[in-house]
């Protein structure tokens, strides 16, 4: 669920209507929500449709967007998910988002069948690749990737509730 203004340009009111009504089932159920946000005016859109909902237990998903707004997001509850475009050599503005997320709400993700990490750039994303994808996590937060696998398992056990 969530808003692309990259994909959708022009659809967003609609999208915030549907994404209202999804978070507000994902609150009766107690589930976590997946939320996609991609667009430059998505970003804004969906902090206010966070605040208007209230509390919402989820995961941003694919992280993009800018540092404020990543951690705007994580002061309403999110946690933050990285994918294999943190390891492409342009993707500087992603590794700076890396940075400002809490140890506690920190994960990555395959993102598959999409953005296999740039080892494998090119071919179809699987979950075997994460391991790429932690190391490139690893390297900007000045860890090992068994460390970062072992904090973002248990942030991962404690957001889907497989504790």
């Amino acid at each position: 669920m969530g808003l692309d203004d990259y994909w959708r340009p022009g659809q967003l009111d609609a999208q915030a209507v549907v994404l209202r009504e999804q978070l507000r089932i994902a609150q009766r159920r107690d589930l976590p929500a997946c939320i996609h946000c991609r667009g430059e005016h998505a970003y804004g859109r969906l902090l206010g449709v966070l605040r208007e909902v209230g509390p919402v237990r989820g995961v941003l998903h694919c992280a993009s967007g800018t540092p404020e707004f990543v951690r705007k997001a994580v002061g309403l509850g999110l946690h933050v998910s990285f994918a294999g475009n943190v390891t492409f050599p342009k993707a500087q503005a992603i590794r700076d988002l890396v940075a400002v997320v809490p140890d506690e709400r920190l994960l990555i993700e395959t993102d598959a069948p999409f953005l296999a990490p740039q080892p494998v750039r090119g071919q179809k994303n699987e979950p075997a690749f994460v391991a790429h994808t932690a190391e490139g996590v690893a390297r900007v937060r000045g860890t090992s990737p068994d460390a970062l696998a072992a904090l973002t398992t248990r942030n991962a056990r404690h957001l889907f509730g497989f504790v």
